[in-house]
């Protein structure tokens, strides 16, 4: 069983309005990204999020009821094949409760037997808020009555005829309503392919839509054939009402006239009059009068409108954007005798999937393709340009994922996800990685290098810290902290602290006081206030008054200080030969208490700093040591008494630190290892660059390791940790953190019971420690290091502050018009290569230049090295970097390639028949791989053709099977072998030999090759129309073999493997499936199957989060990326753990449905464009893990928490108990 959860919610903002959702002064803007509803306050401050609400479909349309005396109610509609009306209102916040919003009503609007619409869906709503129309199915139309004093409620619906077939918009004809009988305009193809707009009478009493046309409306031929919106607008004082009619090159006005009744027969009769002078070109129906030809017109010069919002209830100004991002404001003046359109263009944002006009000029701007925006339309101080357009707030998206990959540029461990997104105008590369949030909050540059460095206040008992301490090399300098937020720091110098040594310091901290009690017992001992501070250099160890400045004391040891501790009451010394001493302070005297020789080598590291970092003091001190590779932990008052026996490590202990997690700021004097929800942890820096962490289970005042986790930072950088408090923290993660940095940082922490570490996204950290000043509360200060050749050339100090410790960061790299669709990482030669595809803005109607490239772009800084043209009409489908071998000649040599597919595009044509296979290498200099160092600027990045190879097809998968590539081209699947020539065919080359592409195989059993996987010697297939086919590549015979088949209609998307016999993929019914390999049979079972409700255009196998223990219940197996932005994670479960959680969904399923009540069990199940499918009444192989998790919300003993633990029978009920599931449930949380 497999685990479906969400890394990163869809991005993607399809829908949004503005609204009044309560009685309050301000209003909401109310958005929907993909099967989710988010209301924001917006306030002089900003749009601030309220509230979310996940509804179980895919939203077709968002819009506003309005009441008169009410705050407004939202309608919602989802797509087939379950689509449903469902009203929701805003529950503000009252008490301290959180607000949230409700569905209240719901009516399903399934039609059996019925074709989805191709054009216009959703939900139209009368200005009145009476009445709604749904359009979800062809030739059919939903009408939903809606009453209600204090929030609206579907009264009455029935359905309707619609003879339009090929709709393209609709919208409510700003007429009087007479008799309860409302005006459709409807803009559609009719079976000719005309462009036609007419209007029907929607009669509520007669619970009907003409049939025929209706008088208020003549059919009109729209001339513009690319129009495909309406947009009502309503009387403005002489100025009569109309409809405009969008998206040709023209911007067409069709005025209605002005209203008034007649006063004669019954209200029933009134038929509405036209008051005003009547034009040649019009139409008379009933006493109604509508030109047939547009009042006004303007020239659209842009791409296709895609949005617009009104400015001005009126519609006198109106927003408009385009596919490019372009923003214009058409203004429309009206009177009674004119009608005149007027387009200004306002500037350029992301391309608009929805607009909504806030107010003061402010717009919000949600896309598909980009950051959806907030901006605001201001003058600009230049006259040239007259108008522009200020950002005001970003929200990011990355959404469409074409593609994507795992990058690891340093070989870290740190993996991030870049993914392909945007289109038309934001292109872009997206850089994703999760760690730890870092505030930057000041820098001060220009410093020496730094090795070592603390903070130190003006007594022991002070709040804020005042001073930093230096160590370099060579000396060790004084630093005052009062001009630090001006980026200034003020070194001190020797006369402001004489007592103070420059030489390099080991160790320096405020000391307390210490007064021992008459009667001996020590746990009465108090720790006073003092302002001494110990420190400690590699010739001894001094005592300094702060207040006089003067050395009040030393201490100085048989031979060289190697290394050294000091906590509040107690240092520690490592000296030369093995000897460990421990000082105190007493009556003003540093005072040697105990020492001892140990037999385990040279002391390379200790601590003595507290487990609680609130206590002065520590019972045990930790030694690590050179030759053994070692770790010890004695007692402090007892150095002869263990507390851990000898622990062996791979490598040379370089820091160490003993840290209960999970305690808060107040003092605890209790025993360590005493609470097992915050177990202590003995974390060892070693001199490789890896981190290991050791849990440790306390028995009898003795340690015993219980866990072990190694947490690699780099391999070039000994690793070096501090402890830390960070300001502000999620309920349930502990105050104490642990900063450990190699070449790379990580933030160790304690959350939910379970020790977790988050990754810091800094380099070049050299040293750093806490720091609590007036101007910078809970921050840490970071030496950074810039480095060039292994040198470093500049050292500053950043003051920073760590908010939130797993926070999805997103950079964006912008390609503007060249659209990242393909990409592939060198590892060895530290590059990506990107394949881009280029749409120049046109206008609508007209021929759209396109043009597609290959891209070299540094894995790092990503800035570009190299740029291939292709050829014209040519397509890149596909990039992949394969490590090939080439022919018998050259058998053990194998060289990684970037290989690039392609397609020739013909217009005339509905299936390529030509393409290509490219092979890009490094070049000029050619460096063996592993000596592509990145250091060496001058190999690294220059790439070159290699070869290319024609093919009779579209490339569209490459994968590597034996040394060699497996091409999905058209219906066949290919295998291709490397050939050396001797004089190249392609282009001249600094290599000996060059090389071409000789067909070794060819596998012609499918329609539509769309991806192939490899893995050993199988290769898996899906086909675009078909299914999924497993084939076997026999390189002594040099041919391909079916292993097993599937001839179900499966329509695969994207798939991947889990291992050898299980395939698991997504298809276009956004149903997730695994299959797994028959071979007796020679066929593929279907093992699992789940509706997602998103397109999967990418699986990457592994995963952001660390790997966990071997132990633990859930496991991350795959990631997947979709169309509308969502990045998900499939994690296996253990077969016992796996019984449980399909119990705990079902019950869980009882206690909780969706919106419209909606149940759990249904929305997971598979689906097709019918509906859900017949065979496959529910999910198999796959549980959601985001439902799963909403137990976690849940209080124990809640009535949801009982039902889930119960179920309904007692054969449903759990057999383990709750404290376990939450266990289970945490692992789950921590994958993503």
């Amino acid at each position: 069983m497999r685990v479906v959860s969400t890394f990163f919610a869809p991005s993607s903002v399809l829908h949004s309005v503005k609204c009044r959702l309560d009685t309050s002064e301000y209003d909401y803007l109310v958005v929907t990204r993909s099967g989710r509803l988010e209301v924001f306050v917006l306030r002089t401050e900003g749009a601030k999020l309220q509230c979310s609400l996940q509804i179980w479909g895919a939203i077709s349309s968002l819009t506003v009821a309005h009441h008169k005396d009410a705050p407004d109610t939202l309608l919602v509609t989802t797509e087939t094949p379950d689509p449903l009306a469902i009203l929701l209102e805003y529950v503000p916040e009252v008490e301290g409760s959180e607000p949230f919003l409700r569905g209240y009503n719901t009516l399903s609007l399934r039609s059996s037997y019925s074709r989805s619409v191709e054009f216009f869906e959703g939900a139209l709503v009368h200005p009145s808020g009476d009445v709604a129309v749904v359009a979800t199915y062809i030739g059919k139309l939903k009408a939903l009555v809606l009453k209600g004093t204090l929030r609206k409620k579907i009264k009455a619906d029935f359905d309707c005829i619609l003879t339009e077939l090929n709709v393209l918009s609709m919208c409510f004809v700003p007429v009087p309503v007479v008799s309860q009988t409302y005006v459709l305009a409807i803009l559609h193809r009719d079976y000719t392919g005309t462009l036609r707009l007419l209007a029907r009478d929607l009669s509520i009493q007669g619970q009907e839509l003409s049939i025929e046309p209706s008088n208020a409306f003549p059919q009109i031929t729209i001339t513009e054939d690319d129009s495909n919106t309406l947009v009502p607008i309503p009387p403005s004082g002489e100025g009569p009402s109309g409809v405009l009619v969008l998206g040709g090159q023209s911007i067409l006005f069709f005025e209605l006239g002005t209203w008034e009744s007649s006063d004669k027969g019954k209200a029933a009769e009134k038929q509405p009059k036209l008051k005003g002078r009547r034009r040649k070109t019009s139409s008379v129906q009933g006493g109604l009068d509508m030109a047939t030809e547009p009042r006004a017109q303007v020239d659209w010069p842009l791409c296709d409108i895609i949005s617009y919002a009104l400015i001005d209830s009126d519609g006198s100004r109106i927003l408009l954007g385009d596919a490019f991002g372009k923003l214009c404001l058409l203004s429309l003046t009206r009177s009674s005798s004119e009608a005149s359109l007027t387009l200004v263009r306002l500037g350029e944002t992301s391309p608009a999937t929805t607009m909504a006009y806030l107010n003061s000029g402010v717009i919000f701007v949600g896309s598909h393709h980009g950051d959806s925006q907030i901006v605001r339309i201001t003058p600009s101080a230049d006259p040239l340009i007259g108008i522009q357009l200020d950002v005001l707030d970003t929200f990011k998206n990355i959404a469409p994922i074409m593609d994507a990959i795992f990058v690891d540029a340093e070989n870290s461990g740190q993996a991030q996800i870049v993914t392909c997104s945007g289109a038309f105008n934001t292109g872009s590369l997206r850089i994703i990685r999760n760690g730890a949030d870092l505030e930057e909050l000041a820098v001060v540059d220009d410093m020496t290098p730094v090795k070592l460095m603390w903070p130190l206040k003006f007594n022991y008992e002070a709040q804020m810290d005042n001073m930093l301490v230096i160590s370099t090399l060579q000396s060790t300098r004084f630093y005052s902290l009062a001009h630090f937020e001006q980026g200034i720091v003020d070194e001190l110098d020797e006369d402001a602290c004489p007592g103070f040594s420059v030489e390099p310091t080991f160790a320096i901290s405020n000391m307390s006081s210490i007064v021992l009690p008459t009667d001996g017992n020590t746990r009465q001992t108090r720790y006073d206030d003092s302002q001494f501070v110990v420190q400690v250099t590699s010739t001894g160890v001094l005592l300094v008054n702060l207040s006089t400045g003067m050395r009040e004391s030393t201490w100085q040891g048989e031979t060289d200080i190697v290394a050294a501790c000091a906590n509040g009451s107690q240092v520690a010394v490592a000296l030369k030969g093995s000897q460990l001493v421990i000082l105190s302070v007493r009556d003003s005297q540093l005072v040697e208490l105990r020492s001892r020789f140990f037999q385990d080598g040279e002391i390379s590291t200790v601590t003595i700093h507290p487990y609680d970092t609130s206590l002065p003091f520590s019972n045990y001190v930790a030694v690590g040591f050179y030759e053994s590779n070692t770790v010890s932990i004695v007692h402090a008052a007892e150095l002869m008494r263990p507390f851990l026996p000898s622990l062996s490590l791979p490598h040379l202990p370089v820091s160490l630190l003993l840290c209960q997690f999970g305690l808060g700021g107040a003092s605890r004097r209790r025993p360590i290892g005493h609470s097992k929800n915050h177990p202590t942890h003995l974390l060892a820096g070693l001199g490789d660059g890896n981190l290991h962490v050791y849990g440790l289970d306390v028995v009898d005042n003795l340690a015993n390791v219980c866990e072990q986790r190694l947490i690699p930072l780099g391999s070039t950088k000994p690793v070096f940790m501090t402890s830390f408090r960070p300001l502000q923290m999620d309920s349930g993660v502990s105050e104490h953190s642990v900063l450990a940095s190699g070449s790379r940082p990580v933030v160790l922490y304690w959350d939910n019971g379970r020790l977790k570490h988050s990754a810091l996204v800094r380099k070049g950290i050299s040293a750093a420690c806490p720091l609590n000043s007036k101007d910078f509360p809970s921050s840490i200060i970071f030496a950074l290091n810039k480095e060039h050749n292994g040198r470093v050339d500049a050292t500053s100090l950043l003051i920073g502050r760590v908010r939130e410790l797993q926070k999805l960061h997103i950079r964006t790299i912008p390609f503007g018009l060249d659209n990242p669709v393909r990409i592939a990482h060198h590892l060895h030669l530290k590059v990506l290569g990107v394949g881009c595809e280029r749409t120049q803005p046109h206008r609508v109607g007209e021929f759209a230049l396109q043009s597609c490239s290959f891209k070299i772009i540094d894995d790092t800084t990503f800035e570009q090295l190299h740029h291939f043209p292709c050829d014209p009409d040519e397509e890149i489908t596909v990039v992949q970097t394969l490590s090939l071998s080439l022919d018998d000649s050259h058998a053990n040599e194998r060289k990684t390639y970037f290989v690039v597919g392609s397609q020739y595009h013909q217009p005339e044509e509905t299936e390529a028949h030509e393409g290509r296979i490219m092979l890009f290498e490094a070049r000029d200099p050619w460096l063996p791989e592993p000596q592509a160092d990145r250091q060496d600027t001058k190999g690294r990045g220059k790439v070159g053709l290699a070869t290319s190879f024609k093919v009779k097809g579209c490339v569209f998968a490459v994968a590597e099977i034996d040394g060699q590539i497996a091409a999905g081209i058209n219906e066949s699947v290919y295998i291709f072998r490397l050939k050396t020539i001797q004089e190249s065919r392609t282009m001249p080359s600094t290599n000996p030999s060059s090389i071409e592409l000789e067909v070794a195989a060819r596998w012609t059993h499918n329609y539509i090759v769309s991806n192939i996987v490899s893995r050993g010697d199988r290769i898996y297939i899906s086909d675009a129309i078909s299914s999924l086919s497993v084939i076997q590549w026999d390189p002594s015979s040099q041919t391909l073999q079916n292993v097993a088949r599937d001839y179900t209609p499966l329509w695969p998307v994207a798939i991947q493997t889990f291992d050898k016999d299980n395939i698991v993929g997504c298809n276009n019914d956004c149903n997730l499936f695994v299959y797994t390999t028959n071979a007796t049979e020679n066929r593929l079972e279907q093992v699992g199957n789940y509706y997602l409700g998103d397109c999967v255009n990418k699986f990457l196998p592994g995963s952001l989060t660390s790997q966990p223990e071997s132990n633990e219940a859930v496991r991350p197996e795959q990631m997947f990326m979709t169309s509308n932005g969502r990045i998900g994670v499939i994690s296996g479960l253990s077969d016992q753990v796996s019984l449980h959680m399909t119990a705990l969904q079902r019950n869980l399923g009882y206690a909780i449905s969706g919106p419209g009540d909606m149940k759990h069990a249904k929305w997971r199940a598979p689906k097709n464009s019918r509906g859900v499918s017949d065979s496959i009444g529910e999910a198999t192989g796959f549980l959601d893990g985001d439902f799963l998790e909403r137990l976690l919300d849940f209080n124990n003993g809640s009535p949801e928490v009982q039902k889930a633990m119960e179920g309904n029978t007692d054969a449903e009920k759990l057999p383990i108990p709750f404290s376990e599931v939450v266990n289970v449930l945490e692992q789950l949380q921590a994958v993503h």
